[in-house]
C-alpha cells in the first residue's frame, strides 16, 4: 500500500505529531530532501531543528523482524523483561540505551545466539527457533567483539569464515564494501582498532544478508572512525537495501542513522 501526498517543507507541527529529528512513526518510511531549508518547531520545552525537512512520502514497509514479550532471567536476575518490538524490511532500527540496559542480550536473543526464557522472535513472517538454519543464512551478525586470528591475513580469516556457511561468497566484494580491499594482505593483528570493526561488518556481509544486527559496532572509536562506520552503515541501507538493527549509548549517531529507535533500560 503506497499513500503518495504533495511534497511539501516539514512544518514545526510535524515535530509534535511525531517526526522528531529525522525519526519516523512506525510504519512510515520518511524520504528526506536535501534542497529544503532547515525548519525550527517546539517539542514540549525543547527547540528542534530538523535538516533537511522531510518529503511527504509515505510507504507502508512489511516487518523484517519481529519480537513479542521477549525476557531473559539468569537465576534472579532479569535481564530483558517483556520486551516487544518490529522491524520494517528496508529501515535501519536503533536500539538506545545506557550500559547494562539489557541491549547486547536483546540482540543475541534476536539472532538466536541466546536462548529467550520466555517470548518469541519471528524473522520475515517465520518463526526463528522452528527455521533457525534457514533465515540464520539470510542475516549477518557483528558481536560487540568480533574475534579474528591475529596472525593470518584479513582475506584468509574470511575465507576461514566462508568455509563456516554453505553459499558462494565474494570476499573481494564484501572487503571493497567497507573499504579494506588494500589491506586484503595485511595481518589483522596490525589492524587499527576502527579496521577491526569494518573487518567485522566485512564478515557480517559476507553472504549477502538481507538483514545485519550490529551490536555497539562504534564501540571505543574516535570520532572519524565512527563517522566511516555510520557512513557505511547508511549507504547498505541507501544502495544495497539492507535492513539494519544496530545497538548503541550513543544518542548523537543514533540520531544521525535511524530512520526508528527503541530505547530500553533495565531490561524494559
Amino acid at each position: 500500500l503506497h499513500a503518495r501526498l504533495p511534497a511539501r517543507h516539514l512544518e514545526p507541527g510535524d515535530l509534535a505529531a511525531g517526526v522528531v529529528g529525522g525519526l519516523c512513526a512506525p510504519g512510515v518510511h520518511c524520504v528526506r530532501s536535501s534542497e529544503a531549508p532547515p525548519q525550527v518547531g517546539k517539542v514540549g520545552p525543547l527547540t528542534v531543528e530538523t535538516r533537511p525537512a522531510f518529503l511527504g512520502t509515505i510507504s507502508f514497509m512489511p516487518v523484517c523482524l519481529q519480537a513479542e514479550k521477549l525476557e531473559k532471567r539468569y537465576g534472579a536476575v532479569t535481564a530483558v523483561d517483556g520486551l516487544s518490538l518490529s522491524i520494517n524490511e528496508g529501515e535501519v532500527f536503533g536500539l538506545l540505551g545506557p550500559n547494562g540496559a539489557g541491549k547486547s542480550t536483546t540482540l543475541y536473543m534476536l539472532c538466536g545466539l541466546v536462548a529467550p526464557t520466555a517470548g518469541s522472535v519471528s524473522l520475515f513472517g517465520r518463526d526463528l527457533h522452528e527455521h533457525f538454519i534457514e533465515l540464520m543464512g539470510r542475516v549477518g551478525v557483528l558481536t560487540e567483539r568480533p574475534a579474528f586470528y591475529n596472525h593470518l591475513s584479513v582475506r584468509r580469516n574470511l575465507q576461514l569464515l566462508a568455509m563456516l556457511g554453505d553459499k558462494d561468497v565474494n570476499i573481494d566484494r564484501a572487503l571493497d564494501r567497507v573499504g579494506l580491499i588494500k589491506y586484503a594482505g595485511r595481518h589483522v593483528g596490525t589492524l587499527s582498532h576502527g579496521m577491526r570493526q569494518r573487518l567485522g561488518i566485512a564478515q557480517a556481509l559476507l553472504a549477502e544478508p538481507e538483514l545485519l544486527i550490529l551490536d555497539e559496532p562504534t564501540a571505543g572509536l574516535d570520532p572519524e572512525s565512527t563517522q566511516e562506520i555510520l557512513r557505511l552503515l547508511r549507504f547498505l541501507a541507501d544502495e544495497a537495501k539492507v535492513t539494519i538493527l544496530f545497538s548503541s549509548h550513543q544518542l548523537a549517531e543514533v540520531e544521525a542513522l535511524c530512520d526508528r529507535v527503541g530505547v530500553i533500560n533495565q531490561g524494559k
